[in-house]
């Protein structure tokens, strides 16, 4: 183990420990639900990204373990900090909702308002959406779709965007969750019914997510910790206190590739959504390339040597998945090598490879 202290050499060194600690380059995170908790959370409004970004980091998974795992608690989706869905520790859903949800209701609540949403709403969304799940037939399981016509038959006219915040607002309160997809469509459960809740107190909670978070992130910085938590930099600097850790003296695995070797990362990965400063990554420019536009859609991305040197997307076609990449600089011989082997251990993930046939596209 190595333990940098302070700032790294370059961005390029940087870039390559973070790799070490997210869990990439090594991949050594272990069983999809070890890889959720080592990292405290995982961005997840793309749901096949983030299927990928746990399978990356749990060698010889492939996606029906990491759905396996949603469907039985040991990881949930839901909206714990900034507004956006995370996969998180089944057991810990609860506790980093309340912990981690103020800011984002201070700021919900002038569009609760435009939208016509009351409490009184949110406490009849509730009550309804706790006795459909409860009902004989459904598996305590229902689509959005079916989540909706509760709401509407309820009294609580989804349409527009109310049903999107009725939604987020109660998973925020503890009382859903999101479990694996039915399909295209996202699947809600009661938290309570899929996973058995921890109870941590404040400074006990503030202690154990900065302490994931530093050890899964690592190097990084107080200000990494209040961007990653969506909280302010007094609060961050008090959980890192609470924890006793210091982020830029924290040991790394030590990274493990040899030059030149490639990595396929997802859209939304934590390797960028994980810190304040995305510098470590790559020049403005390559940023720039990830999302086009600055539409706030992060591509998925080709890495080598802690830099990003390109985009890829997949590709479904009748005799199985290809991986199509968009290079920002001119590849390497060794990259176009290491491309096939990573391009391997995708296909091997996902459904739809050379030997399953199609699958709906990424």
């Amino acid at each position: 183990m190595s333990t940098p202290t302070g700032p790294v050499g370059s961005a390029g060194s940087l870039g390559v420990a973070r790799l070490a600690s997210l869990g990439v380059a090594p991949a050594h995170l272990g069983m999809p639900a070890e890889v959720v908790e080592a990292l405290g959370a995982l961005q997840a409004q793309d749901y096949a990204s983030v299927l990928w970004a746990v399978g990356l980091r749990a060698p010889g998974s492939v996606r029906a373990d990491v759905e396996t795992a949603l469907n039985a608690g040991a990881i949930v989706r839901t909206w714990p900090m900034r507004g956006t869905l995370h996969l998180v520790p089944g057991a810990d859903a609860r506790w980093m909702c309340t912990l981690l949800n103020a800011p984002v209701h201070r700021a919900a609540r002038r569009r609760w308002e435009q939208l016509g949403l009351t409490e009184t709403d949110f406490g009849t969304a509730a009550e309804a959406l706790q006795a459909a799940l409860a009902e004989p037939g459904t598996g305590g399981r229902l689509t959005r779709p079916e989540v909706f016509e509760v709401l509407r038959r309820a009294g609580v006219d989804p349409v527009g965007q109310r049903g999107y915040h009725v939604v987020s607002r109660l998973a925020q309160d503890g009382l859903l969750c999101q479990v694996a997809q039915t399909g295209a469509q996202q699947t809600f459960a009661l938290l309570d019914d899929v996973a058995a809740q921890r109870t941590l107190g404040r400074e006990e909670a503030m202690a154990t997510l900065a302490a994931r978070y530093v050890r899964g992130h690592a190097p990084t910085t107080d200000r990494d910790l209040a961007w990653w938590t969506g909280q302010n930099l007094g609060w961050a600097r008090e959980a890192l206190a609470l924890a006793g850790v210091d982020p830029g003296e924290v040991a790394v695995p030590s990274p493990t590739d040899e030059p030149g070797r490639l990595h396929l990362l997802p859209g939304f990965d934590e390797y960028l959504l994980g810190y304040a400063d995305r510098s470590h990554a790559g020049p403005p420019e390559a940023l720039d390339a990830v999302v086009p536009g600055r539409n706030g859609i992060f591509l998925p991305t080709i890495v080598v040597d802690g830099r990003i040197v390109g985009t890829w997307r997949r590709l479904t076609r009748a005799r199985g998945v290809s991986v199509i990449p968009t290079w920002l600089e001119q590849p390497a011989p060794a990259w176009v090598s290491s491309l096939a082997e990573a391009t391997t251990d995708y296909v091997r993930f996902v459904p739809g490879g050379p030997t399953s046939g199609g699958a709906p596209r990424t």
